[in-house]
């Protein structure tokens, strides 16, 4: 057996995709897309066998090729998990009734067309070229007759790449939060799997410079993935149909009007329920407002505590801290001093000197 170190670099990444996807399934289930991404790292991980042995032993590789036929026909599975996952992450939802169902459609086919006419029209040319001249012609040799059969599954993964791409597109265009990575991921993984099948089909050198980005890729992702958990979905927004968007906006300018003309926040004991029964909506639909547009009830609430309290540090210089504390809606002075220094970065005490009358210039 002959030492290749190029060999090496697919059994590293088998070991980091294996190492990535117990990392996932180590994690606690947040989001539906975090098992697609790990199948995906493990079907990735298998995938790097036949690469390997090629570059390790040719001769092992025929050798054991009846036995590794499973192993090329699992990768046919991955490009339908890579765009599983994408539909898991980027969510659309199914009825808009802000559109109509044809509006909706030509939105759809127009955004799949613009990301499908930069690879698939030069690949599936490719592709179909070979299958004639590498299978249908008699003069065929059977490893190449072999190349054309392995170069299926890629071909398959770019389809995935493909559609992924346009679903993401569709996503963005429909205001559903899509992190930029994703993108970048998916363009390069679309070159890569291009170049790896224009090594089985054509030039072997193509491919193996292509398995390389893969892995590449595949490495750069899980880093992405540490430093930006919302590819796991993580944090995440929900894609909200046209009839809860249009329920939100109500409910966020009946709350907006309720804060300053009421002040249910003076109240201590004001919670999310309360709240909700001012307005005359459920607690489940309140929160969703609050988590998605308002940083969370007590940011919003404490938000308006703070200005109250700021016209009576200014309004009413002889009135006390703690006095104040209570009145505008605290129940603890050190719950009053945690908000205060968030919102101004300053004490009260401080803020009161700095704004009294007396320092500022006639």
């Amino acid at each position: 057996m002959t030492s290749s170190w190029p060999a090496f670099v697919f059994l590293g990444a088998m070991g980091g995709c294996i190492f990535g996807a117990s990392g996932i399934f180590g994690q606690r289930r947040k989001h539906p897309c975090q098992t697609p991404m790990a199948l995906l790292l493990l079907l990735t991980a298998v995938g790097m066998i036949p690469p390997f042995l090629i570059l390790q032993s040719p001769q092992d590789f025929w050798e054991a090729l009846d036995l590794l036929a499973p192993v090329v026909f699992s990768q046919l599975f991955v490009g339908a998990l890579l765009a599983h996952y994408f539909t898991l992450l980027a969510p659309i939802p199914i009825l808009d009734s802000s559109k109509s169902g044809i509006l909706h459609a030509a939105r759809v086919f127009r955004a799949f067309g613009s990301t499908w006419s930069l690879y698939s029209l030069p690949a599936v040319a490719l592709l179909a070229c070979s299958v004639y001249f590498y299978v249908l012609s008699d003069s065929a040799s059977p490893e190449r007759r072999l190349n054309t059969v392995a170069a299926f599954p890629p071909a398959i993964l770019l389809m995935g790449v493909l559609y992924s791409l346009g679903h993401l597109k569709i996503a963005a265009r429909m205001g559903i939060s899509v992190p930029g990575v994703a993108f970048s991921f998916l363009y390069l993984l679309s070159g890569c799997v291009t170049l790896v099948l224009a090594g089985l089909l054509s030039y072997p050198s193509l491919s193996v410079a292509g398995n390389a980005g893969i892995v590449a890729l595949l490495m750069m992702y899980g880093y992405w993935i540490q430093k930006e958990p919302a590819l796991l979905g993580q944090g995440a927004k929900r894609a909200l149909s046209a009839r809860q968007r249009h329920s939100l906006e109500g409910m966020k300018r009946a709350l907006l009007e309720l804060m300053p003309e009421e002040k249910p926040y003076l109240d201590e004991d004001l919670d999310r329920s309360g709240l909700a029964e001012l307005l005359n909506v459920r607690e489940r639909d309140l929160s969703l407002l609050l988590n998605r547009e308002m940083d969370g009830f007590t940011n919003f609430v404490n938000r308006y505590r703070i200005e109250e309290a700021c016209k009576m540090l200014l309004d009413e210089p002889d009135r006390s801290i703690l006095s104040i504390t209570y009145a505008c809606g605290f129940n603890s002075r050190s719950a009053f001093y945690q908000a205060f220094q968030k919102f101004h970065e300053m004490s009260p005490g401080d803020y009161r000197r700095l704004h009294s009358p007396a320092n500022e210039n006639p």
